[in-house]
């Protein structure tokens, strides 16, 4: 029987959960669990530009989360495994009430990597920041805030 090594087994998943970080790619598996879609229906869906979009499929279908199909001068994505998305459903499960530690996390980046598209803040790191001093509820109470704010 064959044994993996260790660590090279955690270095495997770990590229494994790089590519499922990025929200537009967790927003393409998402949609993809309705069904195949084209690459324009994606693009439509996400509104986002098709450069973009087709960076990230491709991302997702190098990784193996996505397969294609070509229909003529179309390609279609679906799902390689609906176990990712449920993966996914896991993490969010998990994140209730750890949020606000994620996002202040200094290791994993904290300097705007990512941008809450309705929000005036720039970041949830900068957020977390400017409340170390505060009661952790209040970090938490801000943090949810951030979150479920929809300013548009």
């Amino acid at each position: 029987m064959h044994t993996p090594n260790r660590e090279a087994l955690d270095t495997v998943t770990a590229r494994f959960f790089m590519g499922l970080g990025d929200p537009t790619r967790l927003r393409i598996l998402d949609f993809l669990q309705q069904g195949e879609r084209s690459a324009g229906e994606i693009v439509q869906h996400l509104e986002l530009p098709q450069n973009q979009v087709s960076m990230h499929l491709g991302c997702l279908r190098w990784c193996g989360y996505v397969t294609t199909r070509r229909d003529g001068r179309y390609i279609f994505y679906a799902l390689a495994d609906s176990r990712v998305t449920r993966i996914v459903s896991l993490a969010h499960d998990l994140l209730s009430g750890s949020e606000v530690y994620l996002m202040a996390c200094e290791v994993l980046g904290g300097s705007g990597d990512y941008e809450h598209p309705m929000s005036a803040i720039d970041s949830p790191y900068e957020l977390v920041k400017s409340k170390t001093d505060e009661d952790p509820a209040a970090v938490a109470g801000a943090m949810e805030t951030w979150l479920t704010d929809d300013k548009g």
